[in-house]
């Protein structure tokens, strides 16, 4: 896992923002361990700083979490579980033109009965996890704490396909894993970019327990 120090330090993935596309489905499944900062962002993907696709952690003030799509902010509301500090997974679906899904260690924690605009994905030109990306060289929101095995796929994932990757994280092979440079985070102002990591494309198969 990466430790995002909570004041400079990021992942930005600018490759993938070409893989994006107009009216796609999505799903980002990632371990993270939040070490108290307030309106963090664990995933951002935006067209020049607009929010499209965000899912952040309010801690410690409100335990939720929040994902953005399009613009429009979808809360889970309270959730149970102390996320502060507490080894947690989390994993968010999005169905073009339908529904929001939030599972939290593989359960499902809330569901947004919206209608979820991802009409202009295909303009996202910004990827990143760790930050808000507010515009160029304009970053707000950094994590503190660690984020780990991060997957994306251009598909919703089903309960089961959830419940697999919290239940066998490794089990799908290094090849559905985003990896990273271990060196990250020794120095202030750590940054990764593409070149540095062991990157895929869309992720094709989950599997299932």
């Amino acid at each position: 896992m990466l430790d995002f120090d909570g004041t400079d330090d990021m992942v930005q993935i600018q490759t993938l923002s070409q893989e994006f596309y107009d009216n796609m489905d999505v799903s980002c499944a990632f371990w993270m361990y939040s070490e108290g900062g307030s309106a963090e962002t664990m995933f951002h993907a935006a067209d020049g700083g607009a929010n499209d696709f965000n899912i952040w952690v309010n801690n410690p003030d409100d335990n939720k979490i929040k994902i953005i799509v399009a613009g429009a902010e979808y809360s889970s509301g309270t959730i149970s579980k102390e996320l502060t500090n507490s080894l947690t997974h989390v994993a968010v679906t999005v169905k073009s033109g339908g529904q929001v899904l939030l599972y939290i260690d593989g359960e499902l924690e809330h569901t947004h009965a919206v209608t979820a605009d991802t009409s202009a994905f295909g303009d996202i030109d910004d990827v990143a996890f760790g930050l808000d990306y507010d515009g160029p060289t304009t970053y707000s929101n950094w994590f503190d704490g660690l984020i780990g095995q991060l997957r994306l796929y251009d598909k919703v994932l089903t309960a089961k396909n959830i419940k697999s990757l919290y239940n066998n994280p490794t089990a799908a092979g290094d090849r559905d894993v985003i990896t990273f440079d271990e060196n990250f985070g020794g120095t202030s102002g750590s940054a990764i970019t593409s070149t540095d990591l062991n990157l895929n494309k869309w992720i094709k198969d989950p599997g299932e327990d």
